[in-house]
């Protein structure tokens, strides 16, 4: 229908849709093979993540997309957003390429509630756009995380550019009745707790996607998006040990950005199962010359002109026994060198990803794997010169915001005033239309080259 509709319309301009993968096929392709598309969404905004990180100079990054009644969390290593090809959807196994994320059901609309035992609880039952918060004032009466933020200073009276209005009266109401009277706490003590549990919970997420995945967090960069990923960001950098975030110019609409970052690409395997050091090298190089073939052909078809065209190998191997398999490239024709050198990228590359290897054990392949990539032409992304560090000609009001230690006046700066190479010192609230940024007591932020907030996090 999108097509006929475009050509109706007199636009003939291609139509790519965003895979799980972090790349993009024709609609064609995405009718052919739809569980392809299985979690695309957020796989653009890890594609957008990690691709303005890396042109900023931070390769390795966990990105966190905090909306209104989800957070994803994922892992982004040179460059490219992990993949996994053992993800489960509901009760349904997918084997096929998605990004690695954590998801858990903690948003700004996250509902906040007393359990029966007298326990303040935070989610993962969300108020949805509507009726939303407390403080949209459509008729919703229980407090969301969007409310404690508010109650405590930090969101602006309006969101999306002055179109929604935010009554903090209502917020104040609704944490009021519903947790700061039952708990015997004030609102603003309340509220704190509030945006404190919801922390803790992508805390979790964040260990999940790093120290699980044997990667050390205060080796990289966070990266938050979402309309509500910068009001936390901060905070949750901290607790983590992360030493350095980094808030895209437009952290609202990233998604979108990385749909624009990335390139064609499609997968075509073929289990062949067999022990490294038993193999037919023969039989399976002839098999990898014909996924490499059915590659180019594909590329082909999509239009990708021969010089805009790459292809990738890879052996989906595991330990003998094993349920599950990790992708190790390997050049397109193999060798028993080859083989021996993918055996030892596997135990490295299982180590560090579940903590222990087992080198005695035989490897087996199960798949051969073969990525077609096309390169597309993408929205340029050059630094503009930096200019003085003096921020003061953004700030638009100073306002008392909620801390730890309670509240502190605090200078609000509206960030399309901002200029590359201002330096600001926290507290500080930064308002766009998109998002707010929160930054704390202790912290301090640039603006590089490319308009990113790059933050500097207190121990």
């Amino acid at each position: 229908a999108i097509e006929a509709g475009l050509v109706e319309r007199g636009i003939h301009t291609p139509v790519h849709v965003m895979r799980s993968d972090a790349g993009v096929m024709s609609l064609q392709a995405a009718c052919e093979r739809p569980v392809n598309t299985v979690l695309s969404g957020p796989a653009g905004g890890a594609k957008g993540a990690a691709s303005l990180a890396a042109v900023a100079g931070y390769p390795n990054i966990v990105s966190l997309d905090m909306g209104g009644t989800s957070t994803d969390v994922g892992l982004s290593v040179d460059a490219d957003p992990r993949l996994s090809t053992d993800t489960w959807i509901s009760h349904y196994p997918v084997k096929v390429p998605i990004i690695d994320i954590t998801t858990i059901g903690a948003g700004g609309g996250s509902l906040a509630f007393v359990s029966s035992v007298g326990a303040l609880r935070v989610g993962p039952q969300s108020a949805g756009a509507d009726p939303g918060p407390a403080c949209y004032g459509r008729g919703g009466e229980l407090p969301t995380v969007t409310d404690a933020n508010l109650v405590l200073g930090r969101l602006p009276e309006y969101l999306a550019g002055g179109e929604i209005r935010l009554d903090a009266e209502r917020a104040r109401e609704a944490i009021a009745r519903h947790i700061a009277e039952p708990l015997k706490l004030s609102v603003e003590e309340a509220a704190h707790g509030i945006i404190r549990i919801v922390n803790e919970g992508m805390l979790g997420a964040l260990r999940v996607v790093s120290v699980q995945r044997g990667i050390d967090p205060r080796d990289l960069v966070l990266v938050p998006f979402g309309g509500a990923g910068p009001v936390h960001g901060a905070e949750l950098a901290r607790l983590v040990g992360i030493e350095t975030m980094l808030v895209p110019p437009t952290p609202g609409v990233l998604s979108a950005l990385g749909f624009l970052l990335a390139d064609i690409r499609n997968v075509f395997t073929l289990t062949r199962v067999g022990l490294i050091g038993q193999l037919d090298l023969e039989r399976y190089n002839r098999e990898l010359a014909t996924l490499i073939d059915q590659a180019q052909e594909w590329l082909a078809r999509e239009g990708i002109a021969p010089e805009a065209r790459a292809v990738e190998v890879a052996l989906d191997l595991r330990y003998r026994g094993q349920a599950y398999e990790l992708p190790i490239p390997v050049p397109p024709v193999l060798d028993e060198a080859a083989l021996a050198q993918a055996a030892a990228r596997f135990h490295a590359e299982h180590k560090a990803r579940y903590g222990f290897d087992q080198p005695f054990v035989p490897v087996e392949l199960v798949t051969l794997r073969v990525t077609a990539l096309g390169r597309l032409p993408k929205p340029p992304l050059e630094p503009a010169p930096e200019e003085g560090e003096d921020a003061s000609a953004a700030v638009v009001a100073v306002r008392p915001v909620y801390f730890d230690d309670g509240y502190r006046e605090t200078p609000v700066y509206d960030r399309s005033r901002l200029r590359p190479g201002n330096r600001i010192e926290g507290p500080a609230l930064i308002l766009q239309a998109d998002c707010t940024t929160v930054l704390h007591p202790g912290q301090s932020l640039r603006v590089d080259g490319f308009g990113n907030l790059v933050v500097r996090i207190a121990g």
